[in-house]
């Protein structure tokens, strides 16, 4: 899970535009506004530091629960 996360937000450029872009390319058809948001969702909110974005991937992956103390991820 954490290199999966890590490494495309360490990649130049922005993932979800290339994971886009692939999908485009592989399929031929113009990804659906649906597609673009399930595409970002995945990727998280680029605006969010990367340790919220972690903690929701990890949330979203269902592996680890939040503890009560932590605060809620975009909250």
């Amino acid at each position: 899970m954490k290199l999966n996360f890590v490494l495309p937000r360490f990649m130049p450029g922005d993932p979800a535009l290339s994971s886009l872009k692939n999908i485009q390319q592989q399929t031929g058809a113009v990804p659906t506004a649906a597609a673009v948001k399930a595409v970002r969702l995945f990727y998280g909110d680029p605006t969010r530091n990367l340790f919220q974005q972690y903690l929701k991937a990890v949330q979203r992956d269902g592996r680890v629960r939040r503890p009560n103390w932590l605060p809620a991820v975009g909250a």
